[in-house]
């Protein structure tokens, strides 16, 4: 169901139920700031595990951007996902996963999306107060690896390890259920409405890891985006240092988490070189990864079928940072990035222009 226009009666029906003026103001205002299209979609129809108890999600996308609810659900969770959506023309554009993790290693999907909601959650509960709305009764970290059922608590392995995962997806599994951990420690910290859910205590370690991952996004309900994107990098480093400290295993979160780089309008005029690299990763060095220069985070990447092919594209991009500005290699790349104008506001860009 595609809402194109401005809605101009008082009320909307979104998949079979009503809501009210309310909802048609968020829609409304969503809409007056982004050249994206919004559309309602059934939750069932999501293509990955949902949590039984999750009522809706925002997943941002081009060319449109999709809210998924579950049929009758409350009007506090539409307007949850509405102002989602609202963020994103500010500029707090989520963290992605490389398109063949998505398939193979869903637990890598969940881990960026607990990351950002740490990060946004506290923006969008305050602006539900602002707005008249409770908070929503939903799950975080409502999209699950491979089903809806509880996380098992980590068993104690002695006083200062965690059991050591089997594997790195065993690993990616326990961080993503720390860094949901560390936003329900803050919600609980002052009481706030939600949900939380159940995370028994785990071993002195994994406390450890939430207690760092809760230190590095303290919760701050007017958070700018650049800082949400900065903390999330950060983050990210942080997770991938304790996987190779504590357990010798190195899941590659930078290369598989991809955190959109951050420019002014005058760095979109100076050369490309000051801000890009590139370089090949992967286990069999097919994948060609485009990486921020500021703090190496990964922006882009694409897999292809042999080694060799990946290093003749790794050349030729290579020869393109040094003859482009940023904003031309964004343009042929097609990044979406963060820009920062004055007064540190931000809005999104992709292409080169600043869109949504």
């Amino acid at each position: 169901m595609a809402l194109l226009q401005k809605i101009s009666r008082p009320r909307v029906r979104i998949l079979g139920t009503d809501y009210s003026s309310r909802i048609v103001g968020l829609h409304n205002r969503f809409r007056a700031h982004a050249q994206r299209l919004l559309v309602y979609k059934d939750i069932s129809r999501f293509p990955r595990a949902v949590a039984a108890r999750a009522r809706g999600l925002f997943v941002a996308g081009s060319p449109r951007h999709v809210v998924y609810l579950r049929r009758g659900a409350p009007e506090s969770t539409v307007a949850h996902e509405l102002i989602h959506a609202l963020l994103c023309t500010e500029g707090f554009l989520p963290l992605r996963c490389r398109t063949d993790d998505l398939a193979r290693h869903p637990e890598i999907a969940s881990l960026a999306e607990s990351l950002s909601d740490l990060l946004v959650h506290p923006i969008v509960l305050a602006r539900l107060r602002r707005y008249g709305f409770a908070p929503a009764p939903d799950v975080p970290g409502a999209v699950g690896p491979a089903s809806s059922r509880r996380p098992k608590p980590v068993p104690r392995h002695g006083p200062d390890l965690p059991p050591p995962p089997a594997n790195a997806r065993a690993a990616l599994r326990l961080l993503a259920r720390a860094v949901a951990a560390a936003e329900a420690r803050h919600r609980a910290a002052a009481g706030r409405a939600g949900q939380q859910p159940a995370f028994a205590p785990g071993s002195r370690a994994f406390e450890k890891i939430v207690d760092a991952i809760a230190a590095m996004a303290p919760w701050d309900p007017d958070r700018r985006a650049l800082d949400a994107r900065v903390r999330a990098a950060a983050i990210l480093r942080y997770l991938e240092e304790t996987a190779l400290a504590r357990w010798g295993i190195h899941p590659a979160l930078p290369e598989r988490i991809l955190v959109p780089p951050y420019l002014t309008p005058g760095r979109l005029d100076a050369p490309a070189s000051r801000f890009f690299d590139v370089r090949v990763a992967g286990a069999e060095g097919d994948l060609v990864l485009v990486v921020f220069r500021i703090d190496g985070a990964a922006c882009s990447a694409r897999s292809y079928a042999d080694p060799e092919r990946a290093g003749k594209v790794t050349d030729a991009v290579r020869r393109e940072i040094g003859s482009m500005t940023a904003a031309q290699f964004i343009e042929r790349h097609r990044l979406e990035y963060i820009l920062i104008e004055r007064h540190g506001r931000c809005r999104p860009g992709a292409g080169g222009r600043p869109r949504i």
